[in-house]
């Protein structure tokens, strides 16, 4: 298996099944969205609140950048209050732990770091639907169905703490 957060091209069968949030398949793409994906701003922990009016931020770029929170530092934050980059939401949270700026992160991997803690009057929790989809035409195939059911009913457990509305999650 392979973990990245670069889109795999399903029409050239990289990948037979993808996880992926988005506000809508692409054509060609059959899918099943059991879960939203909530994504929130991310501080060190033990340091004091950011100031709403100057904390400065890890802005996404690569295809981060796209994202639902990367598009909305881009829309919502001034260019110069944008600290660092990170082209993954996993280097964002590195930077962030190490008090370099604020990161907007997926609430799962946030809450989960307890080198962090959320900055809830700087972002609003932002919600995408999370897809189990596959190509089309590859629907029917056993494995496949066999695949996606599994990861459904897998996402559907914890939809909760995948909204990030699950504040009660351990730190």
């Amino acid at each position: 298996g392979e973990a990245a957060e670069a889109v795999r091209d399903l029409a050239r069968l990289d990948a037979e099944v993808t996880v992926r949030p988005s506000t809508r398949l692409p054509d060609g793409l059959s899918g099943t969205s059991p879960a939203k994906l909530g994504f929130a701003a991310y501080a060190a922990a033990g340091t004091p609140s950011p100031d709403p009016a100057s904390a400065g931020w890890i802005a996404l770029g690569g295809t981060s950048a796209r994202s639902l929170p990367g598009a909305w530092v881009a829309e919502n934050v001034p260019r110069d209050r944008i600290a660092a980059r990170a082209d993954s939401f996993l280097v964002a949270g590195d930077l962030a732990a190490a008090g370099m700026g604020v990161a907007p992160l997926p609430c799962i991997v946030g809450d989960a770091d307890p080198r962090l803690r959320r900055a809830h009057a700087l972002m609003p929790v932002l919600s995408v639907d999370l897809w189990v989809a596959c190509h089309a035409d590859m629907e029917g195939v056993p494995r496949i169905r066999a695949v996606h059911r599994a990861l459904v009913e897998g996402l559907g457990r914890i939809r909760h703490r995948l909204s990030g509305r699950d504040t009660a999650a351990p730190r």
